[in-house]
Parts: structure tokens; C-alpha cells; sequence
């Protein structure tokens, strides 16, 4: 008889954690899909019930919203990804949900006070302030499932805000504006408290009020990066709802929840690759990043080109109602600062597991200023919102472009990212 029965079940151990991979994988590409999902339905759902006007107010504060979660992820959820157990994990996710929820009323208050001298103003802003801490609260346990290896509950949640979204639009219901929004923050509500419930988690408040002040070079370049790319977002948007009316706002938001379905990758990278490269050696980032820029592109030209050559405008108008008109003018420029978002993704990925910090800070610089300078210059000076969207394709372009020399110049030196406390 051949000894050969220690090999056996090497080999199948070595299958069976490669298909447990597999599976966590396809449930964490669920959980995106529905939290994508989501967040589509929530502005199709304002969308349908709201005049150009009233959207544009929604889309203001929902971009400041958007704005809040992306600092949450930079910041926290970025510890969160680089824990190196399940246990730290759960430790790190109690953490950082008290750190958020120390700051709580300083969210709210930001949030509205943004939006309203944005242009924003009356109850749908107010509702989405609000709800404001629930939303990142909601997010910072998604993370925190995925990396502990329980996927399932971020399913769960997200699956709960995606049905209190989806059940009026299939039934025909059709909401007041403000009715529409709440549906939205009650749905964010229940999902957060599923989230924490599933995940047997306490927030920590103090500690995590403390853990906000912890030594993190990645995570603070991250956070300067969002910050800056973010105010310059929301400036040149501002401007363009200034200068142009709310309605700009409007279709600028309206062509990105068209190409809503790539967001999904887009997040995914983070969220699920962050956690299995941290462990893997540095020799093979490069690689790895390269292969998920052009996975990224190819989807990119592929549904964008599917939008702008197959897409019926019955169909378009049915979805975004009376700022379709507007999202499709804007489309192909929008369509093209994904592509190069592609590339700045894989980057920025990179950067991150190389603790980069110099190197993000720089690219996220040249994409915010770029984009201001641009963005507000276009709105003044053409009256026109596609040339807006163009500039944010060439802030993009701009970005990518200086990520990739700075990674190339400093692929040499980098070490993993770490975050000290």
C-alpha cells in the first residue's frame, strides 16, 4: 500500500480552504452587489418622487453623505481591513463603530450645515443628515464582517435596506419626496441594528473616541485624501448648482447612478482585496494591482458602452424621471473618468499595502486640485454641465498618472502598511 495518506488530506485541506475562498468571495460580491443596490434604489426612489429641483437638494446632500461614509472608509474601515485575525477584527470593528458614534452630532450637524449652504435646504436634507451617523455606522460593520470571515451578515443587513427600498418601487407606491427619503433612513436604521445584533458587537465609545487620535500615516493620507478630493468634488458640484441651478447637481448625480452597477467593484476592491494581499509578500503587488486595473477597465468600457449605445430613453426617463434629460448630456464624460478611476483604484490599492503614505497624499493633491480648478472654471466660464463632467475626467486622468510614478519611483522602498497604536 502507498503511503500517501497524509498527502491525501493535505490536498484536500488545501481544496477545501480554497473553495471556503471561493465561497467567501461570491457572498462578499453579494453583500456589494447589495449595498450598490441600495444605494441606486434610494435615488431612484427619491428620483421618481421629486421634481429637478427637489432632486438637485437630495443629490447635494446625498453627496455630502457620500462624502462622510468615504472618510469613515479611509480612516476606520481601513484598520478594520488590515486586521490579521478574525479576533482582531471583531476588536477593531467595536472600536472603530464607538469612534463613530462619539461623533455622531458632529456628523449630523456637519452633514446639514454643508448641504444647506450648498443650496441644499427643508426636510430631505434634514432627514439625510440625520441618518448620517447610521449610514457609516452600518458600513464600518460591513467591513467588519468581511474581515472577521462572516460575509453572510453584511448580506443580511444589506439585504434588509435594499427590500425597505425595493418593496415601494415594485408595488407601485409612489411617496412624497420626504416620505421616499424616510423610507431610505428607516431602512439604514433596522440594517445597522441587524448588523450589530448578528455580529454579537458593543461599541466601544470611549475607546474608540480615543482611537481616533492613534498613529496611522496610511490611514491619515487616506483621510487628507478623501478630505481634499471630496471638498473639491463638492465645490465644483456646488458651483455647477450655483451657476447652472440645482438641476446641474441633478444630472452630474444622476449620470453616476446610471454606472451605479461598476461602484460595486469599485468598492470590492477594499473591501475584500485589502484583507488577502495585506498577507501575501510585497513582490507580488505590482502584479496583482496591474490585473485588477485592467479587470476594472474592461468592465468599465462594457456596461458604459452598453449605456450609451443600447440604453432606450423610455427607459432612462423611467428610472431617473425628469433629470435623465440632463444625466445622459453628461454621460460620456462620465463614462471616461471611470475608465481612468480604473486605474487610479489599482493604484491607490498599492499604495495602501505598501504604506505609501507620501505617495496617496500626492495623488489625491493633484486629483483634487485639478478637479477644482477645472470643474469651477468650466461651470463659469461655459455655462454648461458636460464641460463640468469633463473636468472631472481629466482630475482623474491627472491622478492616475501621478500614482503610477509615484509607485513605480518608490517600488523599491515600500514597506506593508501598518497601523500603530
Amino acid at each position: 500500500m502507498r503511503p500517501l495518506d497524509q498527502d491525501d488530506d493535505g490536498v484536500c485541506m488545501r481544496d477545501r480552504l480554497s473553495s471556503l475562498r471561493l465561497r467567501a468571495h461570491a457572498v462578499t460580491g453579494l453583500d456589494q452587489a447589495l449595498s450598490s443596490a441600495s444605494n441606486v434604489l434610494a435615488v431612484v426612489l427619491v428620483g421618481r418622487a421629486s421634481s429637478a429641483d427637489e432632486f438637485g437638494r437630495f443629490a447635494l446632500a446625498y453627496a455630502v453623505l457620500t462624502v462622510m461614509v468615504g472618510l469613515n472608509r479611509a480612516y476606520l474601515a481601513n484598520r478594520i481591513s488590515l486586521s490579521s485575525s478574525n479576533e482582531e477584527a471583531r476588536a477593531a470593528t467595536a472600536t472603530a463603530t464607538g469612534g463613530i458614534l462619539s461623533i455622531a452630532p458632529a456628523i449630523v450637524l456637519l452633514v446639514w450645515a454643508i448641504a444647506r449652504v450648498s443650496g441644499g435646504a427643508g426636510s430631505l436634507v434634514l432627514i439625510v443628515a440625520l441618518v448620517a451617523p447610521v449610514v457609516c455606522l452600518q458600513d464600518l460593520l460591513r467591513f467588519g464582517s468581511v474581515a472577521s470571515h462572516r460575509p453572510g451578515v453584511a448580506v443580511l443587513s444589506d439585504g434588509i435596506w435594499t427590500a425597505f427600498l425595493a418593496v415601494p418601487l415594485m408595488l407601485g407606491m409612489s411617496p412624497k419626496p420626504a416620505q421616499a427619503v424616510a423610507i431610505w433612513a428607516v431602512g439604514a436604521v433596522v440594517a445597522a441594528l441587524v448588523g450589530l445584533a448578528r455580529l454579537g458587537l458593543r461599541p466601544r465609545v470611549v475607546e474608540g473616541w480615543r482611537a481616533l487620535r492613534h498613529h496611522d500615516p496610511v490611514g491619515r493620507s487616506l483621510l487628507f485624501g478623501r478630505m481634499a478630493t471630496s471638498a473639491a468634488s463638492l465645490v465644483a458640484i456646488s458651483a455647477s448648482a450655483a451657476i447652472l441651478g440645482a438641476a446641474a447637481a441633478g444630472s452630474l448625480r444622476g449620470a453616476s447612478t446610471l454606472l451605479g452597477p461598476l461602484n460595486v467593484m469599485f468598492s470590492l476592491v477594499p473591501l475584500t482585496l485589502t484583507p488577502v494581499l495585506i498577507r501575501r509578500p510585497r513582490s507580488g503587488d505590482l502584479k496583482a494591482c496591474a490585473a485588477v486595473a485592467l479587470g476594472l477597465l474592461s468592465l468599465v468600457l462594457v456596461w458604459g458602452g452598453a449605456l450609451l449605445l443600447l440604453l432606450p430613453p423610455e427607459l432612462g426617463t423611467k428610472v431617473l424621471g425628469s433629470s435623465w434629460a440632463g444625466a445622459r448630456s453628461v454621460l460620456p464624460f462620465t463614462v471616461l473618468e471611470y475608465c481612468s478611476m480604473s486605474c487610479t483604484a489599482s493604484i491607490l490599492l498599492a499604495a495602501r499595502l505598501r504604506g505609501n503614505a507620501r505617495g496617496i497624499a500626492l495623488q489625491q493633491t493633484v486629483l483634487a486640485v485639478v478637479t477644482v480648478v477645472l470643474g469651477v472654471g468650466a461651470a463659469w466660464l461655459t455655462h454648461d454641465v458636460r464641460y463640468v463632467a469633463a473636468a472631472f475626467g481629466i482630475g482623474s486622468v491627472a491622478a492616475a498618472t501621478t500614482g503610477a510614478a509615484s509607485l513605480l519611483r518608490g517600488s523599491r522602498r515600500s514597506l506593508p502598511a501598518t497601523v500603530a497604536a
